[in-house]
């Protein structure tokens, strides 16, 4: 399984799914789209731009809609990108790769079940040694359905926010 933080990138499991399914179409029928035991997970993520990341120690987030709130403590990873390998050669038959790699960037993933797909009101709460106060920062993100292929069951709601490099957020669409 692949932990927050990994793949930073929402939806959290496409681009996982992405590369297994391009090493799962190997010896199927053309067209035939199998559908993978992978889940995608309900929720809202989060992406601290390298820049600013240093200034982040922890984080909060509290997610509103029909009078409904929760809470959520954030446990912050650090934020990796995919780098290529060297290829092995020219041929089609040869082996080419990618390795995980920092990007110095922050990265977490709130499991929210249940998320509408309408606006919600979001507050995320930033915490640090050179933040006094904490920063509380508020926008509202629309979730939209995540899938792992049209034809596969699993679909669930996912947004993703963006803290830029001058502590800023945004919807991440």
């Amino acid at each position: 399984m692949i932990r927050p933080g990994v793949m930073r990138r929402i939806p959290l499991a496409l681009s996982t799914v992405a590369a297994v399914s391009l090493l799962s179409a190997c010896g199927n029928s053309p067209g035939a789209v199998e559908c993978l035991n992978v889940a995608l997970r309900p929720g809202i993520g989060v992406d601290i731009d390298p820049a600013f990341a240093p200034r982040v120690d922890s984080a909060a987030m509290k997610a509103c809609w029909d009078g409904d709130c929760r809470t959520f403590d954030l446990k912050l990873e650090a934020s990796t990108a995919a780098s290529a390998l060297p290829c092995t050669g020219n041929s089609p038959t040869d082996v080419c790769g990618a390795q995980a790699v920092p990007t110095g960037g922050k990265y977490t993933f709130a499991e929210v079940r249940n998320l509408p797909g309408k606006p919600i009101d979001i507050t995320l709460s930033l915490a640090g040694p050179r933040m006094t106060p904490p920063q509380d920062q508020h926008l509202t993100v629309t979730p939209r359905t995540a899938n792992v292929a049209p034809q596969c069951a699993g679909d669930q709601r996912q947004a993703g926010i963006i803290v830029s490099k001058d502590g800023t957020v945004s919807e991440r669409r």
